[in-house]
């Protein structure tokens, strides 16, 4: 469980480049990666839903749910590199 600042920029980033990215870096090219829903907590009785044996702290907190729908899954078939120089022979 992460105990940070919400930040919606970093959010932002996080989606395009970490979520999306590790998706399409897995064969999800297709990846639809939606607006994160918010819902905020008052955790002044219990911290992040969850009651605490040491004491019980006071604040606000978000859980993110992001909705992801992956698509189909592609796979690299057979990868053959050919030299542009015709002098060059292929091995």
């Amino acid at each position: 469980m992460l105990t940070k600042t919400y930040d919606r920029q970093k959010l932002s980033e996080d989606l395009e480049v970490g979520v999306r990215g590790l998706y399409r870096d897995n064969g999800y090219f297709k990846v639809s990666v939606g607006e994160p829903i918010l819902d905020n907590i008052d955790t002044q009785s219990n911290r992040l839903g969850v009651p605490l044996v040491l004491g019980r702290s006071h604040g606000k907190a978000v859980n993110i749910t992001i909705p992801i729908e992956e698509g189909e899954r592609f796979r690299m078939g057979t990868l053959k590199i050919v030299s542009s120089d015709p002098d060059k022979p292929c091995r």
